[in-house]
């Protein structure tokens, strides 16, 4: 009888160890998991900085491009005689046009970083989302 209940004893502390070490297993599992999924979105993150860096440097480009264009234009203009108003007036239209384009640009390259990054924020399925703040939209 006495063996019966050894033997019986050391089953059940058996399948509470094996019950133990499953456990730990599935909440390793679930860290790992989570862990690949942050790793997901700081990837995200990371790539959607650097083509934000990337638009602003090719607007940055344009507008200083713009303004040197501009300060020729009218360097050429005051230096003339006649026609001087026309000139003036064509060096600040061109400059305008130039700058509203590269506004545009950059906004639009802007957006679709954005949209690039949510929609890869997304696929990385980390709950409660990327975490950026509410006030981060794109600005």
């Amino acid at each position: 009888m006495f063996k019966k209940i050894i033997a019986t004893g050391v089953i059940v502390s058996s399948f509470a160890l094996a019950g133990l070490a499953f456990a730990q297993t599935g909440a390793t599992t679930t860290t790992t998991s989570t862990t690949d999924k942050v790793a997901c979105v700081a990837t995200a993150v990371t790539t959607r900085e650097t083509a934000i860096a990337s638009g602003f440097s090719d607007f940055s480009g344009a507008m200083t491009s713009a303004y040197s264009t501009r300060a020729s234009a009218l360097a050429t203009a005051w230096g003339m005689t006649t026609g001087r108003k026309t000139a003036v007036a064509a060096a600040w239209k061109a400059f305008n046009t130039s700058a509203k384009t590269a506004q545009n640009t950059w906004q639009k390259a802007k957006k679709a970083d954005w949209a690039t990054f949510r929609t890869a924020s997304k696929a990385c399925k980390l709950p409660g989302g990327a975490g950026e703040p509410a006030s981060a939209s794109g600005n």
